[in-house]
């Protein structure tokens, strides 16, 4: 992406921060963790209070130790944005950074209901 305008502009590039972070989803990993998908972004935690958590994406609660590391379980995966399939986390930034504060964002999400749509406007960025 062209950040030169946005450093002209803002003095820095757009960062959106919505309040999620997660993992990126494989099958390897589906298959050990036996998720409902094998692909896309595993919700780790969502920041109280922000964009994310306002519209409902959450964290699993069951906490899994595998391979080294913890996972949580029970919660929602993230597989499409605007309609195009999330691959993972690099995919799932890629696509956040693309975005412009107002814009609206369509999630697909994936957990223990079926799939779902969670809609989230882009916030200014806070410095």
């Amino acid at each position: 992406a062209n950040v030169l305008p946005e450093l002209k502009t803002m003095g820095h590039v757009f960062q959106p921060q919505v309040g999620v972070s997660g993992t990126t989803v494989t099958p390897e990993l589906a298959g050990l963790l036996d998720l409902p998908v094998d692909y896309g972004v595993l919700v780790e935690s969502t920041e109280e209070g922000s964009v994310a958590w306002r519209a409902g994406l959450r964290a699993g609660r069951r906490r899994v130790h595998l391979g080294g590391r913890d996972y949580s379980l029970g919660g929602d995966i993230l597989i499409a944005l605007n309609g195009a399939p999330i691959r993972g986390t690099g995919d799932l930034l890629r696509r956040l950074l693309a975005s412009r504060p107002g814009d609206l964002l369509v999630l697909t999400v994936a957990g223990a209901e079926s799939p779902r749509a969670v809609e989230l406007i882009v916030p200014e960025m806070t410095h």
